[in-house]
């Protein structure tokens, strides 16, 4: 059988052609067959532009879906298409412009019968087509505007967080770029290393998020009109707990020593003790939020004029204007 395999190439090759040329008298009324019922010598290359001129005429031949019909040749023997819409795995095609060409036009740009690649790609320039993999065909990266798919929200705030940095899929788990989803739905879906005590993140319709680690488990601010202020804003992510871990409270809960007596009792600032801007060991406050534990440790942060020694306070009855916002304080006592 091997000694025949290059005759039986050139007869399919030859059939093929023949095909291609070819529709018999059944459908010689079509403008792009002769009067024997071929197509022009030249139909390889211009059948894409007579296909948006004519498409019923292609349809004769190649059937209703151009899946071969009596020809027995659809267009996805040769090109990507005809296709499902929305069509997400087209991005893994390599050769886009070629492929795609003969039904979205010569620069992508549309015909009448295939919409043009800035149809979906809203900030694509005219002309070119989506490089895999990169966002900004459609959105800034992060999402940097006012109107979908490009909102920017909060993105910023978040993704200035070194280890979110680009990682979309944090908060768009299962709905990014090649999923079916991607681009016609806003997924919003939290990876289960974000879950909070047990309690799925989740996001809803409100725009609030809740159960996510990253904020203590504590339902969060609208994403599109709310604002935190790390510096005094505490309790939005930061809640009085009982010990760690707590069984009803979340992880990132403050309960150790006169915690409660401090910041519930007396209403306390939490900056009046911890200067969240300090960073040690290249961790800081918002290390690592999809994990349990406090890669900075708490105490690090302690301002210098608490005086703290590890068991004591020292900050004084009469510290200087302005050291802390709650004005006065105490002579040494325990934590």
């Amino acid at each position: 059988m091997q000694q025949h395999r290059p005759l039986f190439q050139l007869l399919t090759l030859a059939a093929f052609c023949t095909a291609l040329c070819s529709c018999g008298t059944a459908n010689d009324a079509a403008p792009s067959l002769n009067a024997v019922g071929q197509h022009p010598s030249d139909w390889l290359s211009s059948h894409g532009a007579g296909y948006a001129t004519y498409p019923d005429q292609c349809r004769q031949c190649h059937g209703q879906e151009l899946t071969g019909g009596i020809t027995g040749i659809g267009c996805s023997d040769c090109h990507l298409g005809p296709h499902p819409v929305p069509f997400p795995s087209h991005r893994l095609n390599t050769n886009q412009t070629n492929d795609c060409a003969p039904c979205h036009g010569a620069t992508l740009q549309g015909s009448g019968n295939a919409p043009s690649c800035t149809s979906c790609h809203l900030l694509l320039p005219a002309g070119t087509v989506p490089v895999l993999n990169q966002c900004n065909s459609c959105h800034g990266n992060p999402p940097n505007g006012a109107v979908y798919p490009n909102i920017s929200g909060l993105h910023a705030k978040h993704t200035n967080l070194a280890y979110v940095a680009t990682t979309c899929t944090i908060c768009h788990s299962g709905g990014g770029s090649g999923t079916t989803t991607h681009g016609s739905l806003l997924t919003v879906a939290f990876r289960s290393t974000y879950n909070e005590n047990g309690v799925i993140a989740s996001r809803a319709t409100n725009g609030t998020c809740s159960g996510v680690s990253c904020h203590g488990g504590v339902t969060t601010p609208a994403w599109s009109t709310g604002r935190i202020n790390i510096s005094t804003d505490c309790s939005i992510c930061h809640v009085d707990g009982t010990a760690l871990p707590a069984a009803t409270k979340p992880y990132n809960s403050f309960y150790s020593g006169e915690h409660t007596l401090h910041a519930i009792t007396y209403a306390v600032p939490c900056r009046d003790c911890h200067d969240m801007s300090i960073t040690s060991g290249g961790n800081s406050h918002f290390s690592n939020l999809s994990t349990h534990s406090l890669e900075l440790n708490p105490a690090l942060t302690i301002r210098p004029e608490v005086v703290y020694t590890g068991g004591t306070c020292n900050p004084g009855t009469t510290p200087l204007p302005n050291t802390f916002v709650f004005g006065h304080c105490h002579d040494t006592k325990p934590w």
